[in-house]
């Protein structure tokens, strides 16, 4: 409604309402912010953001992680993991050794058993002092195997050994200064000795001992030559007197397959 001219407009009153203009913006849905809860510590202070190290920067951070923080997480961690490669692969390398050497044993202790049992077999196929049963006809066509129990060993050659007997004497008789049977070994050797050194032909032997027998004495020398050379010269035995003589060899003999002592060929007696 038009207001005429010289009429002032009159002021407002409760009753009356003034003209709202409304925007676009007034129409759309409100959301409220969402407030920020900063938490306290065990001491009641509040703690402060901590940065991550990967991406901390030279410069100040913004909070953004730009392209070079990236770059340089990526390369450390590329770095760690070339170094972990290089200890998988000597570890590898170290467990491929270990299982060869084990093999070459496995291959060792598996020869060794094998031979271990070939000796077995050769050991129970053949017992030790097992008797054997044999019939008259294969006795008396082999030949009879000699019994161990019986067997008596041959004597020794000793080719720079001398023995010689000499007679015995009564015991009231005896004195070291007369070359007897069983004298000290000291008086023997002192009569074998001068014998051998007053002959022409023994007196370049040498003697390395002397022992005693039931007999008489047994010479050891000192090599094969002086042996001989004393076994073919009678000239010492006589300066020893009491029928002193060289022993000749001693042979074991069998007599109806049972072994005998052995005997003395004196003189070509049996």
């Amino acid at each position: 409604m038009a207001i005429p001219a010289g009429v002032t407009e009159p002021h407002p009153t409760n009753t009356q309402e003034t003209a709202t203009i409304f925007s676009d913006y007034d129409f759309r849905p409100r959301i409220p912010a969402a407030r920020k809860r900063r938490r306290q510590g065990l001491d009641g202070e509040e703690n402060e953001p901590i940065a991550n190290p990967e991406f901390a920067t030279g410069g100040e951070s913004n909070g953004r992680v730009t392209n070079q923080d990236v770059r340089q997480y990526f390369n450390s961690f590329n770095e760690a993991l070339k170094h972990q490669t290089e200890i998988i692969e000597t570890v590898r390398a170290e467990v491929q050794e270990l299982k060869a050497e084990q093999q070459l044993l496995r291959t060792h202790n598996k020869k060794l058993q094998e031979e271990i049992q070939a000796l077995r077999a050769k050991l129970e196929a053949q017992p030790l002092n097992a008797p054997v049963n044999r019939s008259w006809a294969e006795v008396a066509a082999g030949n009879p195997q000699p019994d161990p129990a019986r067997t008596v060993p041959r004597p020794r050659k000793e080719p720079n050994c001398v023995r010689i007997s000499t007679a015995p004497i009564l015991d009231q008789d005896i004195d070291n200064d007369r070359f007897s049977r069983a004298l000290p070994t000291e008086a023997a050797n002192t009569h074998i000795r001068t014998a051998l050194l007053n002959a022409e032909t023994t007196k370049e032997v040498q003697v390395a001992g002397i022992g005693i027998t039931k007999i008489g004495y047994i010479i050891r020398f000192r090599d094969i030559q002086s042996a001989e050379t004393a076994r073919n010269s009678t000239e010492w035995l006589e300066e020893l007197e009491n029928n002193t003589k060289v022993v000749k060899p001693r042979f074991g003999i069998v007599v109806h397959r049972v072994p005998t002592e052995d005997f003395e060929l004196e003189e070509n007696k049996k």
